[in-house]
């Protein structure tokens, strides 16, 4: 055959393929973000986050941070000024404190990610049954996580509806 012909083949191959592609339910959802976005977890973040442990962690860094911003200025301001002694000292303070700084931020975004994997275990079974509910309601064929996908336009989104399903939940369970 003649490279024409089978281009022309190829090409009907293709946009025959397309077609069967384009008549297909194809939606995407992002599971965490919707679950993390619901009512469920708001409040659960919320009780969690406001015990008096983590209200002294977060003002224990915030001390921290203001303390490491001061050394930061002072060194702006005088370190023109310092002996070789005084730079050595400074820096092995600004050191200390950023290494003090990152742990204490390391051990309070550890606690929030296992905070937000609680919520998302607590919902679980939820979450398949209304993920499941949606694949029948929409006849959906192909479910994929929003995450892999690099583009998709946002009505072929459940995330959102995810979310409104979940808050309905709540406020039925109430």
């Amino acid at each position: 055959m003649s490279f024409i012909v089978k281009l022309c083949l190829f090409c009907f191959v293709v946009s025959i393929s397309n077609i069967s592609i384009a008549q297909q339910n194809v939606f995407v959802v992002d599971i965490e973000a919707g679950a993390l976005r619901s009512e469920f977890a708001k409040d659960f973040l919320n009780k969690a986050t406001s015990t008096e442990n983590y209200k002294n962690g977060i003002a224990e860094y915030n001390k921290l941070r203001a303390e490491f911003k001061a050394l930061q200025d002072d060194a702006k301001t005088n370190g023109l000024t310092w002996s070789d002694e005084q730079k050595k000292t400074f820096n092995g303070q600004i050191e200390q404190k950023l290494k003090v700084v990152n742990q204490l931020g390391g051990q309070l975004e550890s606690a929030r990610n296992s905070l937000q994997g609680r919520v998302i275990q607590d919902l679980t079974s939820d979450i398949e049954k209304i993920v499941q509910a949606i694949i029948e309601e929409k006849s959906v064929d192909l479910l994929m996580n929003s995450k892999a996908v690099y583009f998709q336009k946002p009505e072929f989104d459940l995330t959102a509806e995810l979310t409104e399903k979940l808050n309905a939940l709540k406020a039925k369970k109430q």
